[in-house]
């Protein structure tokens, strides 16, 4: 008797939900005061974050991620809930 021959699964892929918004740019403003950074880039290390990626969220040319929102809430201890608050605020 033969065995069947395994089934095969295809790799799921994990779903990216963002959060669109209008004062990304304001957040990111806000996160600098709040470590007393001046710039963009050391903003990006703090968050661990590609400096191109800040660029995009500021510029409006892509959304926040979850990611991101979550790389926030673990830098700066602010409510997930709070952060999209913000980001909806327009």
């Amino acid at each position: 008797m033969r065995n069947p021959s395994p089934t095969v699964v295809s790799s799921l892929q994990p779903i990216e939900y963002s959060f669109p918004g209008n004062n990304a740019s304001r957040l990111m403003d806000r996160l600098r005061d709040l470590h007393y950074l001046r710039t963009d880039a050391e903003l990006s290390r703090v968050l661990g974050i590609n400096a191109c990626t800040l660029s995009k969220i500021r510029s409006g040319k892509s959304p926040i991620s979850a990611a991101v929102i979550l790389r926030i809430h673990e830098t700066y201890g602010l409510p997930v809930a709070e952060l999209r608050a913000v980001l909806a605020d327009g």
